[in-house]
């Protein structure tokens, strides 16, 4: 299940409220001026109309637009708002000892929406805690300036605000976003810029969160947090890693402000035979649908899954990490291995001291991590598929696991050797992976 329906929420949880205010049972204007004499010459039917109908813009604008950070943080903005409508109906209530027209509407669906977008947002990492922080802040001012602006008589500001907000939730791109990457060595690479310079990125699912070349990340004058640690992954070498943050934009989307950490990427840079400015990981691909089309050499970002691909619910490989978990058949043996875009390998499994019946062991060779350099055995295996994919005669490679991972949380590593033979959607707000063949639908 995809949260499609939570961007509809707002919208459809605002025409039922007003629906309660206005229609049935209605009375909130009689009401309102019962409670706020004060501004009650300012409470009139224009004003209501005005402001409802911007309400009904804004959150249609954002059941509409693409899935970009402007969108999430519009999402947000306008949930506190109405969570701050439901608490105004509430101690109305009390105050007057009257029964507010809003009041069931908004105790049942504004607050219980707002919370659980909330969580939905930040744990699925589509909002960082600072863009919800401003957004409740936002949202919850509405009631304070509200009254203000009716206080001065100023209701034409009040719309112009309103029209404002709306507009900018709205501008996000219409459509998915286009980018065409290269393909040297079997690594995605993508043209972006960070802090508005143009580079080159791979595109990694298996980095977490994000990296950025130390070199550029010093040019740029990056804040560096912390005094830094050791890397994890393949390789033997300790590699220096420093936590850090930048903005990046991909093709036409909005630039978004990502974790990272920085890394010495010169060498790389010379095997893929250009500099590499950073590493798309983790803390960019967990907000987004991204649809890796290898046949076409092309990443779309916010584009749906095609129809007649094969679909699998997305999982983890371990809780803190969102590396994406699948199952490959080799021979007749199924094995959980991690994707990995980041990988130029088809199939890497965790039995080198043990291969299982059926691989043909042929020599060894050496295989560039993160961490440097380390030796797998090379093999081959006369059947190998995922999902709709299947390839004979491959070259797979068996190695050890990395120093400190869980034995039991995967068996290997697919990659780009095998997903290049297909178009692959990665929804990660959706929970799901997709996978067609080539040729295929």
């Amino acid at each position: 299940m995809t949260d499609s329906w939570i961007w509809w929420a707002p919208f459809c949880a605002a025409v039922l409220h007003i629906t309660e205010e206005f229609f049935w049972p209605g009375g909130f204007p009689e009401w309102d001026r019962m409670y706020r004499p004060h501004i009650a010459k300012s409470i009139t039917k224009g004003l209501h109309i005005w402001i409802n109908a911007l309400l009904l813009f804004g959150t249609l604008s954002l059941a509409l637009s693409a899935r970009s950070e402007m969108a999430v943080a519009g999402w947000l903005t306008f949930a506190s708002l109405l969570f701050g409508n439901a608490i105004f109906h509430v101690f109305g209530t009390i105050r007057t000892k009257r029964y507010s027209p809003g009041l069931v509407t908004g105790l049942a669906l504004y607050v219980p929406m707002a919370i659980f977008g909330y969580e939905h947002f930040l744990t699925t990492r589509q909002a960082t805690k600072g863009t919800a922080i401003v957004a409740v802040l936002l949202g919850m001012s509405y009631q304070l300036w509200g009254t203000m602006m009716h206080k001065a008589r100023a209701g034409r500001v009040l719309m112009a605000l309103a029209v404002v907000l709306a507009c900018a939730c709205s501008k996000a791109p219409s459509g998915p976003v286009e980018v065409a990457f290269e393909f040297p060595r079997s690594q995605i690479l993508l043209p972006v810029k960070i802090e508005g310079r143009e580079t080159v990125c791979l595109l990694d699912t298996g980095t977490n969160p994000s990296g950025i070349d130390s070199k550029l990340a010093e040019e740029l004058k990056l804040e560096i947090k912390g005094p830094g640690e050791t890397a994890e992954g393949v390789g033997n070498e300790n590699v220096l890693i420093r936590a850090t943050s930048f903005t990046v934009a991909v093709g036409g989307a909005a630039p978004a402000k990502i974790d990272a950490v920085t890394s010495d990427f010169s060498r790389l840079s010379a095997r893929l035979g250009r500099p590499l400015g950073c590493i798309l990981g983790q803390s960019w691909l967990t907000s987004r649908v991204v649809q890796i089309d290898y046949p076409k050499k092309v990443v779309r970002v916010g584009a749906p899954a095609r129809p007649g691909c094969e679909t699998w619910p997305m999982k983890y490989w371990v809780a803190d990490d969102a590396m994406p978990l699948v199952e490959v058949r080799v021979l007749d043996a199924v094995y959980p291995v991690t994707l990995d875009t980041g990988s130029s390998e088809t199939l890497r499994l965790f039995l080198k001291d043990n291969p299982p019946a059926g691989v043909e062991v042929v020599g060894s060779k050496t295989a560039t991590g993160f961490r440097g350099d380390v030796t797998v055995v090379s093999a081959k295996v006369a059947l190998l598929s995922l999902g709709p994919i299947s390839m004979q005669d491959v070259k797979i490679s068996l190695a050890e696991r990395n120093e400190g991972e869980p034995p039991a949380a995967r068996m290997g590593n697919v990659g780009n050797g095998v997903l290049q033979n297909a178009v692959l959607t990665l929804d990660y707000p959706g929970k799901t992976i997709s996978v067609c063949a080539a040729g295929g639908s």
